[in-house]
């Protein structure tokens, strides 16, 4: 007989078990949580919805029994079957089956994350503007050429009734469209000075005259 030892078997590493949300994403796609327990998503019978489909129509809920839940009627086959295959993976520990995303769902995916994106980046902008770009309540007094008495309350009443609806309208677009340069630039790298001094110019002096006197006495505008 061989002395030889027999060298024991390693031990099978086992998968950490997967929540109840991730079989939930796994089975339904992408999911918007709103608590740990509840979220909305893409209705698997969203095919057969009769009207349109809205983004919070298709809910999710996982405390207790695991279901989804759609406003829309035509769907429920649809949802009655795939609520029994919810449970069965998160409640009886049967696979899940793997949702794979139309294109459609894709693109919506890919929109959600770019509005993200977009949140994050003006969250994480609005300091910097805010210091670049303050106007404090005094300044505003100090740069107003007229003084302006009355109801502070009817302030906005003379603002909008003499025609200043259009100018402001003009003036915030074209805020935003320096503003979405000064964006590109900063991602390409190139020089932002000049589109700096465009927004610096534009607020400084595209607001003018009895304008400024009423924003100067109408802090609740801000």
């Amino acid at each position: 007989m061989s002395n030889e030892t027999i060298p024991a078997s390693s031990p099978v590493t086992q998968p950490a078990p997967k929540s109840a949300s991730e079989i939930a994403e796994q089975m339904l796609g992408n999911i918007d949580w709103v608590s740990p327990n509840e979220g909305y998503c893409d209705c698997p019978g969203r095919h057969r919805h009769e009207n349109k489909s809205g983004r919070r129509d298709c809910a999710v809920y996982l405390d207790s029994v695991p279901t989804i839940h759609c406003v829309h009627a035509s769907c429920a086959s649809v949802v009655v079957a795939t609520n029994k295959k919810l449970r069965d993976a998160i409640l009886n520990g049967k696979p899940a089956e793997v949702h794979k995303l139309t294109a459609e769902e894709k693109a919506r995916r890919k929109q959600r994350e770019e509005n993200e994106r977009l949140r994050l980046r003006a969250a994480q902008s609005l300091p910097q503007l805010l210091e670049e770009f303050t106007w404090p309540y005094a300044k505003i007094i100090s740069d107003s050429p007229v003084a302006v008495t009355g109801n502070e309350r009817d302030h906005w009443r003379l603002l909008l009734g003499k025609g200043y609806r259009t100018t402001m309208a003009s003036l915030g677009a074209e805020l935003t469209d320096l503003l979405a340069e000064r964006q590109q630039r900063v991602t390409a790298g190139s020089r932002i000075e000049e589109v700096d001094r465009s927004i610096q110019n534009l607020i400084g002096g595209g607001i003018e005259g009895d304008v400024i006197g009423v924003l100067a006495r109408s802090p609740r505008l801000f």
